[in-house]
């Protein structure tokens, strides 16, 4: 029972005694009345006009009484009280693994959204968003879902295959089963069990793969960097997936000690705080293909190959044919 319930019966309470009250004071009035007025012989005085019997007024008011009184008793509230709602609160958690089975953080993995959908399979459980979308794997929430009444609610939640050529996407389908029990009390309490494929599990956990779409790999013509040695370095690029991928950035900077000579390639010369390099720009790269780029430069005069150091290679798949700036500041984000 409602609180509002109980306020009601104590004014229906309140209400009969009053209305007892109102009808004995009223009845010994009647009696006072009728020893008081004589009702003389005239003709005249049969037709007196007294109006509504005053008895029959007061059952009037006294039903009117206990009809309100009733009705206030029944009020129920338009929202019901805390111990009868409860919130669930869930989570899912996106993992991701490298092609050697590296755990990859947050922000390694933040240029990826992942979308997470959920379903109602209940009628009395609705889902106000459907879709989470989130840049960069981690534990994260899919929001509370209010229960009013008990009974045996139920969610599909699954995870979206999205478009990154990197990655492989979990596609196992997930089954929340959530039991609300009801106490004594009127108090909620609930049960959470999580299926996946069937089988039950601990809790949401989408297991994702990234491997690189592309293998850059570099070699020289010669084993040591003699002093004046003339150095020819080849950078090759090796789409390893079953589709075109757009866009790929190389940037290769010549070590300090070197100086640079010519490319072959589709690539330009740069130079970035002094740091000479060359950097290709490759609009796509087919399923399967291959493609070569070259840079030579000179080792310079009264060094050994033990202090040329400074020489790196840097890649990138910008998805975007549009090349980006030679000497564009920001290097690509991934080395060999």
């Amino acid at each position: 029972m409602t609180m509002i319930s109980v306020i009601g019966l104590f004014i229906l309470l309140i209400l009969l005694c009053v209305g007892f009250g109102i009808r004995r004071y009223t009845k010994n009035r009647l009696k006072d009345i009728d020893g008081l007025i004589q009702i003389s012989n005239r003709e005249d005085m049969n037709e007196i006009e007294v109006g509504e019997p005053p008895e029959k007024k007061k059952k009037k008011w006294f039903f009117g009484v206990a009809i309100v009184g009733l009705l206030l008793a029944g009020i129920h509230p338009a929202q019901a009280s805390e111990k009868d709602v409860l919130d669930v609160y869930l989570t899912v958690k996106i993992q991701v693994n490298d092609e050697k089975g590296k755990n990859l953080t947050a922000d390694e993995t933040k240029e990826n959204p992942f979308v997470v959908q959920v379903i109602s399979e209940s009628e009395q459980l609705s889902v106000e968003q459907e879709n989470y979308t989130w840049n960069g794997c981690g534990t994260l929430g899919l929001g509370s879902y209010t229960f009013r009444k008990s009974g045996t609610y139920v969610l599909l939640i699954k995870q979206e295959a999205g478009t990154d050529l990197e990655y492989t996407y979990d596609q196992s389908v997930y089954q929340v089963l959530i039991a609300v029990s009801q106490d004594e009390n009127g108090k909620l309490s609930s049960e959470v069990r999580y299926l996946k494929d069937g089988t039950e599990v601990d809790g949401i956990v989408f297991y994702n793969t990234r491997q690189n779409a592309v293998d850059v790999s570099t070699s020289y013509n010669m084993n040591s960097f003699l002093p004046g040695t003339e150095i020819t370095q080849t950078v090759t690029v090796h789409n390893r997936t079953d589709q075109t991928v757009t866009g790929i950035r190389i940037r290769d900077y010549m070590p300090e000690q070197c100086l640079y000579l010519s490319h072959a390639g589709s690539g330009s010369y740069g130079a970035i705080k002094g740091r000479e390099h060359v950097t290709w720009y490759l609009p796509e790269l087919l399923p399967g293909e291959t493609k070569v780029q070259t840079v030579t430069y000179r080792v310079n005069l009264c060094v050994s190959d033990q202090e040329i150091n400074g020489g790196s290679v840097l890649y990138e798949i910008t998805g975007d044919e549009i090349p980006w700036p030679v000497n564009d500041p920001k290097d690509p984000e991934r080395s060999i």
